[in-house]
């Protein structure tokens, strides 16, 4: 089987290709959090991949195809691990990172097999959560309107990142889309709209960070 056809193989390849511009490795959780942004903002970039399966959890959005696809691509040799650091068992705490086979793979599906559009939604994703530090990526999902509402009304389906109606990030950034437009004249481009939606994760982030710690002064 080759690695491209692996489910959520080129959702794990690009975030850490992604990351890895910025400098970053990713941990198990990190590299969840920056897939799940990406399928919540995929919709309205453009419609791409299979629908999700991420659940909520207690440390934020799983998906276990995700955890399934990095190990096998740990075994194929596309990525390496870093950093490793057993804490319990069965728990396993390390970053993951391309090796010069997985940047290859980067540049087949990007290339050969026309993903690079998708790629490009993953760096817009890292650019953002670098200009927030990767160490707020955590507060950043939990403040993402699909999540936040599943938390708050205690829902353990499957979080319908593909749908219209129950993917709210994605309302809310369609609505934003169709009524702004740029000083030109044009429609907001989707790198400003990018920017728009953690402009507003980052305050909602620290909105309820502030109402915690009010509730529990």
């Amino acid at each position: 089987m080759e690695a491209s056809t692996i489910p959520r193989v080129k959702d794990v390849a690009f975030a850490l290709a992604a990351a890895g511009e910025c400098g970053q490795q990713l941990g198990r959780l990190p590299l969840q959090k920056m897939i799940y942004l990406a399928d919540v903002l995929a919709p309205i970039w453009r419609e791409i991949s299979k629908p999700a399966q991420f659940k909520p959890y207690y440390n934020g959005p799983y998906d276990y195809h995700i955890q399934n696809t990095v190990d096998a691509l740990v075994f194929r040799g596309f990525v390496t691990v870093s950093d490793a650091n057993f804490r319990q068992i069965k728990t396993i705490e390390c970053r993951y990172s391309l090796t010069l086979g997985g940047k290859e793979l980067v540049n087949k599906l990007t290339h050969v097999n026309g993903l690079k559009d998708d790629f490009t939604l993953f760096q817009e994703i890292a650019t953002e959560v670098e200009r927030r530090g990767w160490q707020n990526i955590k507060s950043l999902v939990y403040a993402e309107p699909t999540y936040d509402c599943a938390v708050i009304a205690q829902n353990p389906e499957r979080l319908r990142t593909e749908s219209p109606t129950k993917n709210l990030s994605r309302s809310f950034l369609r609505d934003f889309r169709d009524s702004m437009v740029g000083f030109d004249g044009k429609p907001v481009s989707r790198r400003n709209l990018v920017q728009m939606y953690f402009a507003v994760l980052s305050r909602h982030a620290t909105i309820k960070s502030e109402s915690l710690t009010k509730e529990f002064a």
